[in-house]
């Protein structure tokens, strides 16, 4: 019984949701053959995995309420703390953080008091992503530190707390220490074959790169999470990756494309029946009142109303093709054209203007002219400033 309900949640837990609950399912004769509550519990908290991403809250609730059942009628705490855990994930993704925190406190409590401190992780953690949602950000870093220090489990729960600790770390205004914590974080779900892992570490790069006003990287590493999330049926996750995108495409004068991603961001939390995290709310407003600006009320408006008429699928295949209709920007680096990007790369080369011009077949002065287009466009005064900032891009994107 065992043997399979393992197998079912090694399955589980890299998103393999056929194949996971075939083995649950092959263990079920044995635990009614036993009458084994604790495999009742993992059996059901097994199930509950798939509707906890997708997410099927009511299905999702039936399923752990049942684990959870089970492991209180035999006082198996494991099995309870994984349960009140994955609901009080739930409810933090709904925006009831104060319930969350409650839960996850008492069940720390009974954790303790049943001397079971290697299982402590798990609870630990999410009760830092609950302190950090409501503002406690020093004390959830300290938290998530600790068990990141500790190893953990050395799998998925170091990768659950590696990828919390970015989130905060991020939120924090720790960008250096971030993006070492999401490498870290996307490393394990390579190794441990995790994709929501993967999809988060993506996500994690991909505001970072926003942060650094550098979009196309940004935007080009925020699609990659969104195949990942996809790809393992994680559909709670979207409503983030189209306010990250509609983010995106703001910093790159893309404004109607920005606020008919926010009413898709809008209609997906509506069909999911998640909340906005309250660190993004502010973030959120501030780009919807820049767009009501650059777009006028009733534009942003009408853009907003498109993207909320288009369902989950709709709005996936919609936000993958909207870049390649999008205009050049008339700022930043991603408003470079193909010869602006050569003469840059060849600056930063340490080359000068005739030389510029021998290895680009034009005249000297058509180098100048490509120069001040490119300082005008990047708000720079100098060569040195144009190579040196080329050369911390290339190694951003090469780490």
């Amino acid at each position: 019984m065992y043997a399979k309900l393992y197998i079912g949640w090694s399955h589980i837990l890299r998103c393999q949701w056929d194949e996971g609950e075939r083995a649950l399912a092959d263990a079920l004769p044995l635990i009614e053959q036993l009458n084994s509550h604790e495999g009742r519990a993992v059996y059901w908290l097994g199930r509950s995995m798939e509707p906890f991403w997708a997410p099927d809250v009511e299905r999702f609730r039936q399923y752990a309420e049942r684990g959870l059942d089970a492991a209180r009628e035999i006082g198996e705490p494991v099995a309870e703390g994984i349960a009140q855990s994955l609901i009080a994930r739930m409810e933090i993704a709904q925006g009831r953080l104060s319930e969350a925190l409650e839960r996850l406190e008492a069940s720390r409590a009974r954790t303790i008091a049943a001397g079971l401190g290697w299982a402590l992780h798990r609870i630990e953690a999410f009760l830092a992503q609950a302190q950090a949602a409501l503002g406690d950000l020093a004390g959830a870093r300290s938290s998530l530190e600790a068990i990141v220090a500790s190893g953990a489990d050395f799998g998925y729960m170091l990768g659950w707390a590696t990828a919390l600790l970015t989130d905060v770390l991020r939120i924090s205004g720790d960008p250096t220490a971030a993006e070492g914590r999401a490498r870290e974080t996307l490393a394990i779900g390579e190794r441990i074959q995790v994709g929501i892992f993967v999809g988060f570490g993506k996500e994690q790069l991909a505001r970072l790169a926003s942060a650094r006003d550098e979009p196309g990287n940004a935007e080009d590493l925020m699609h990659q999470a969104l195949a990942a999330y996809l790809e393992h049926g994680a559909c709670r996750p979207l409503p983030e990756i189209f306010d990250g995108l509609a983010e995106i495409a703001g910093r790159l004068d893309s404004h109607e494309e920005a606020a008919r991603i926010l009413g898709a961001a809008h209609r997906a939390r509506d069909d999911l029946g998640l909340a906005r995290s309250p660190h993004d709310g502010p973030r959120i407003a501030e780009l919807e009142d820049a767009l009501r600006g650059q777009l006028g009320d009733a534009e942003f408006d009408a853009a907003f109303g498109e993207g909320m008429a288009l369902s989950q699928d709709e709005a996936v295949t919609w936000v993958r093709h909207a870049r390649g209709e999008r205009k050049r920007p008339s700022r930043g680096w991603e408003s470079l054209t193909p010869t602006e990007l050569r003469v840059v790369d060849l600056v930063a080369d340490g080359l000068t203007n005739p030389q510029i011009g021998e290895r680009m077949f034009i005249s000297r002065g058509t180098v100048k002219v490509h120069l001040s287009h490119i300082f005008a466009k990047l708000n720079i005064d100098s060569r040195a400033e144009l190579a040196a900032e080329a050369t911390r891009r290339e190694l951003g994107a090469n780490p």
